[in-house]
């Protein structure tokens, strides 16, 4: 699943950088990566570089994108937000990549949306925050169904399985957690099913199963 999931964003952002293959005179083309090396989710980021290697290798191995191969770029976002910010101007000003694969965080991307927006970058992002792409930022792709989608389908479960009418829910206090906490309390009042006034926060400790 995490290789199929790295060739289609891999395949998405070679597809973006098509229009832009002019302004890259080199026989490869430049894709920036910034997953979390250090930090408290390296052990997820270890994960997503293995995934995206591989994808890289069997795309260069079926002859690349247009006849270029994929040169993929790795800068740390420290698994921070500011960390997030840096490896991103490191990718763009220095490293001159032509797209991006970004963070599945959303607190992470809010931190990255206004420089992306600024650097005219295409970056593909994972997380789940519906407004991420509702800030008028035209350089964001999001591969993942944000949290509306998610939130409706847990709705339509608790009221047609369940039969509850009242629910708790418990969140992380970051961009994913509140997000992910606020669509299915508004769905749920329209559906007859109230969350209750029980919504417990707690702060995200992120591993492999935690993304977003």
């Amino acid at each position: 699943m995490r290789k199929w999931f790295a060739s289609a964003v891999l395949g998405l952002v070679a597809g973006v950088t098509v229009g832009v293959l002019s302004l890259q005179a080199a026989d490869t083309i430049k894709i920036g990566f910034t997953p979390p090396v250090t930090g408290a989710s390296a052990d997820e980021g270890a994960l997503q570089i293995k995934a995206i290697k591989l994808a890289v290798k069997q795309i260069n191995a079926a002859g690349g994108v247009n006849g270029k191969k994929i040169d993929l770029i790795i800068v740390d976002n420290q698994s921070t937000n500011p960390g997030a910010l840096a490896a991103l101007q490191k990718a763009v000003e220095q490293e001159k990549v032509l797209a991006l694969v970004g963070s599945v965080k959303s607190t992470q991307i809010l931190a990255m949306s206004d420089a992306i927006k600024n650097y005219g970058i295409p970056t593909i992002i994972g997380g789940t925050n519906a407004t991420l792409t509702k800030q008028g930022n035209p350089w964001l792709f999001r591969v993942r169904p944000d949290d509306s989608i998610a939130a409706a389908a847990m709705v339509k479960y608790i009221k047609e399985n369940t039969k509850y009418t009242k629910v708790a829910i418990l969140h992380d206090s970051d961009a994913f957690g509140t997000g992910g906490a606020d669509r299915p309390a508004t769905a749920g009042s329209g559906a007859g099913c109230s969350p209750t006034a029980a919504r417990i926060t707690s702060v995200p400790t992120h591993s492999p199963s935690t993304n977003r």
